[in-house]
């Protein structure tokens, strides 16, 4: 039993201090004991009418207690969950899978419900949240609402207001889109936001109209404390502002926004280049482009949160392939880049369908996009069935001329890459019938080949411009009728970015958990189980790496066991002379 007081002091005059008493007692608590990790599932972009699968892990830290899971609820028919009841042993976990599949387009969530046996958290709440894309039919181009970037600040173009936008909107009846994307891990207490323009503005957040303002300067501010709290939500908030100088004045545009004391924009003018301060940039040159109306299908466009806008995520082409039923197929980026197929099939991908090509001539796709331009950044999935006696093009702009840019696979199953004036043959061995994500990113100097998000190879080069076709094929290339270069095998998930980036996020494919292990000792091998989910699967590298309690010094061991297929948990054992009193440490990476 503990007994405490509480003083509280107040400017009450007759009773300025109040003594609360405080008695509580300690209960020793054995029973199950539940936690998840992540604590949310975050789907992203997924096709409609395609099914994603993702899991969650619940965890039964208890050392004396069985967990029995007794049911799920989510208050969401776009998100499953088939697993009905769990028991987890103590000191266990659990890989709880969850699908998602959208009906139609815009965001998603839901609020799921766990039940259990722990005493005190009888009712565990998690969030899944997802958003809903259209497959891009063609409607989805920028010249479709007038936009342009002939002769004109190109479209997409990543800027920061400094001070304002002085010198893109003035001395024309010009009128430029900002768009920008800010994140809210809570629901916001309160929210205001300043602007500067001149001298017309709409300000749309998603997909909600809020204002139209004019004025004949810009200042600081304008507009100033609007409260904008009552459009925000958790998750990903789009903000579309349109500044048009109707009476070809000087222009300008800035922005200001505090969520909760915290700036999620910056104004311009004094933090430039901050991402908190850089808005992605759509313009159109005189009064003959029109705003989109309010209820077009181009809505989303512009300002639907859940679309994937190209310039903010710097991507220029984005194709998910999925089946249409056409032989045209176009792209889920603004501008409505087109891919003609020929002879393709399909099969299973890494999310919905994927293309598969049958090694043969006439077995291709011909894509409308320029990959053409550095710094230039190729990223897909891919998976070839087997080598052949000439080089397999994976993506190239070569045509008939003799340079270009583009990936390919050799005769010895290793990844290449064409570049100005020659050709690059990577370390990295590409093992038959496996899917991996690829990026090839082409900077100034140097180009850098990214297999599963790791670096498998790079090589620095003397920049010169490609004088391949703005015109690219996947799979092969029926202009080069001097050579064979049929891709056997079959493709997913493209996307041609070409702003310098980090390599690209890897799409989870796994998930991997220690199952504990409750003792060791001394002189005696102890044996490390991994529970990765989904099975079955395959480990095509790692390192695994140990060191006693104490030591910086660590063990190193290569994991390679491409010949392997798993269905159950991944057993490592550490020899007994690397156990003491100390304890053990280690990590593994695969």
């Amino acid at each position: 039993m503990v007994n405490a007081n509480l003083t509280i002091q107040s400017n009450d005059p007759k009773k300025p201090s109040t003594v609360v008493k405080l008695k509580g007692s300690g209960v020793f608590y054995n029973g199950p004991k539940i936690s998840i990790h992540p604590e949310s599932v975050n789907f992203g972009n997924v096709l409609i009418g395609a099914t994603k699968k993702m899991s969650f892990w619940i965890i039964n830290s208890s050392k004396d207690s069985t967990l029995r899971i007794d049911s799920f609820s989510l208050l969401n028919d776009a998100f499953s969950i088939s697993t009905t009841n769990l028991t987890i042993r103590p000191g266990d976990s659990s890989a709880v899978p969850v699908q998602f599949k959208p009906y139609t387009s815009g965001e998603y969530y839901a609020q799921g419900t766990i039940h259990s046996n722990d005493a005190y958290q009888r009712i565990l709440d998690f969030w899944i949240y997802g958003n809903g894309v259209m497959e891009n039919s063609g409607e989805n181009h920028l010249a479709n609402l007038g936009w342009k970037s002939d002769g004109y600040t190109p479209v997409g173009d990543f800027f920061s207001p400094n001070p304002r936008t002085d010198s893109l909107l003035s001395d024309a009846p010009d009128r430029a889109w900002f768009i920008k994307d800010i994140y809210l891990a809570t629901e916001p207490q309160n929210a205001w936001m300043n602007l500067c323009f001149d001298d017309e503005i709409l300000l749309f957040i998603n997909s909600s109209f809020i204002l139209a303002d004019t004025s004949n300067q810009p200042l600081y501010w304008n507009i100033s404390n609007q409260s904008i709290k009552p459009y925000l939500k958790l998750g990903r908030n789009r903000i579309a502002i349109m500044v048009w100088n109707k009476q070809a004045l000087q222009g300008g545009f800035d922005c200001e926004l505090v969520v909760d004391g915290e700036s999620k924009i910056r104004r311009g003018d004094q933090n430039w280049t901050n991402p908190d301060a850089t808005w992605w940039y759509f313009g159109g040159m005189g009064q003959e482009y029109p705003t989109p109306p309010l209820d077009s299908p181009y809505n989303r466009l512009w300002f639907h949160g859940d679309y994937g806008l190209a310039g903010i995520d710097t991507v220029e082409s984005s194709w998910a392939f999925e089946p249409t039923g056409s032989d045209t197929i176009y792209d889920n980026s603004p501008y409505g880049q087109v891919a003609i197929l020929h002879n393709v099939t399909w099969i299973k991908g890494i999310i919905g369908q994927a293309m598969q090509f049958s090694g043969l001539p006439n077995s291709y796709v011909e894509l409308h996009a320029n990959i053409n331009k550095i710094p230039q950044f190729i990223e897909l999935w891919l998976n070839c069935y087997g080598a052949k006696p000439h080089a397999q093009n994976v993506i190239t702009n070569k045509g008939n001329a003799s340079f270009g840019q583009g990936l390919f696979i050799d005769e010895n199953m290793r990844l290449g890459v064409y570049y100005y004036n020659g050709e690059f043959i990577t370390k990295f061995t590409v093992n038959p019938n496996t899917w991996y994500f690829v990026s090839t990113q082409y900077k100034s100097d140097k180009i850098f080949v990214y297999v599963n998000n790791s670096l498998a190879d790079s090589i620095s080069y003397s920049q010169g411009n490609p004088v391949g076709s703005n015109i690219c094929y996947l799979a092969g290339n029926p202009l080069q009728t001097d050579s064979i270069t049929a891709f056997y095998g079959a493709i997913d998930e493209l996307k041609i970015r070409t702003t310098d980036t980090q390599p690209a996020e890897m799409q989870e494919v796994a998930k991997i958990a220690v199952v504990p292990v409750d003792s060791s000792s001394k002189g005696i091998n102890v044996n490390l189980d991994f529970n990765i989910y989904p099975t079955p699967y395959k480990i095509l590298s790692g390192t695994f790496e140990y060191t006693w309690g104490g030591s910086e010094i660590y063990r190193t061991r290569s994991l390679s066991y491409r010949d392997s297929t798993f269905n159950s948990d991944f057993k490592i054992a550490i020899p007994a002379d690397s156990t003491t009193v100390r304890g053990l440490k280690y990590r593994i990476s695969l």
